[in-house]
């Protein structure tokens, strides 16, 4: 089932408890495919199996557990990270499928274009602030992310730290710290922490409250290069929910050197026009779509002015600094 799953692309294995079954279903390309049917027994036998590969307790299933484990698939290490959930009719589980440790992309494989790409490079050349990456789940913030560390890391000449929940996949030359809050290990213990480890580059994984925004905040305030995500749509709801938060707007306005807005737009099957249904295509596998492309929304302002043309309500092309709209429509 990995195997197969790996090799269609698959992100996301979706494991469905019912009351005479089980079901699965795969996200691919960012939609959720019925693949098969089995009996409770099977269904049953299979959760066991990857809970077990997880490293999680077999013997719980009233409450959430979450693991990870690796497996040889198609000659490669490939990672996984299971979660389970309790249901009235027994466990569902989803498997994610990370990205595999030597298919990390380099910045001119992310499919940014020229211009984006530079004004990325740009944003990774500061010494200090913070750099937003933003978009909904799924529109690859992560690889965004892991591959602008990596290439400060590949760089030299700078302490690089990560904060993550968990660990996706191990780089290179960068110091990966995984939060247990189980143990009180959280991520505004683990960013004070790491301050006093005289770190240059830090990774916040995502800032999800108000103490991580203010943390975050005030260490790109005070000498070094944070990157973080956020779950927001375009740059302008990104300085709404940094606001909302609550922090210090001082800090907001003079920290923030850069946001990178990004989703995944679908790539329609060719192979489909010439069939009646898509759902004879082989292309395509009856989803009518081939891939997806990254569209990304940047800001980098070149000043603290920006943050008067933000709070009057202005478009972003007015608020002063490099500007690259997204170049689809609204999907």
């Amino acid at each position: 089932m990995l195997t197969a799953c790996v090799a269609a692309q698959v992100s996301d294995i979706h494991l469905s408890r019912h009351a005479d079954g089980g079901t699965i279903r795969c996200r691919i390309h960012g939609q959720l495919t019925p693949v098969s049917y089995m009996t409770s027994a099977i269904y049953d036998h299979l959760a066991s199996m990857l809970k077990l590969r997880a490293g999680m307790d077999v013997s719980v299933y009233h409450v959430p557990q979450d693991g990870r484990f690796s497996e040889t698939v198609l000659a490669r290490q490939q990672d996984f990270r299971l979660s389970t959930l309790p249901t009235p009719f027994g466990e569902d589980l989803v498997v994610r499928v990370l990205q595999a440790r030597d298919r990390l992309s380099q910045v001119a494989d992310l499919g940014f274009s020229v211009r984006a790409e530079a004004l990325l490079l740009e944003m990774l050349s500061f010494k200090s602030g913070l750099l937003l990456v933003t978009g909904p789940t799924g529109s690859g913030k992560t690889t965004t992310l892991y591959t602008s560390l990596q290439y400060l890391a590949d760089r030299g000449g700078r302490m690089v730290v990560s904060i993550e929940d968990p660990v996706e996949s191990l780089l290179a030359g960068v110091r990966q710290t995984a939060l247990n809050p189980v143990i009180g290990y959280d991520a505004p213990r683990a960013l004070k922490a790491i301050l006093r480890q005289d770190p240059d580059v830090i990774l916040v994984g995502e800032i999800r409250d108000a103490e991580m925004a203010r943390l975050a905040l005030e260490a790109a305030y005070t000498g070094h290069l944070v990157l973080s995500a956020l779950h927001t749509s375009d740059v302008a709801s990104s300085l709404r929910r940094m606001q909302g938060f609550g922090v210090d707007l001082f800090l907001l306005q003079h920290a923030v050197r850069g946001i990178v807005s990004q989703r995944l737009c679908p790539i329609a099957c060719v192979g489909c026009s010439a069939k009646d249904t898509a759902s004879s295509c082989e292309m395509c596998q009856g989803t009518g779509i081939v891939g997806r492309r990254v569209d990304v929304e940047m800001f980098s302002p070149e000043s603290a002015s920006y943050w008067s043309a933000f709070s009057e309500g202005k478009p972003v092309t007015a608020w002063g600094g490099d500007y690259i709209p997204f170049a689809g429509a609204s999907v």
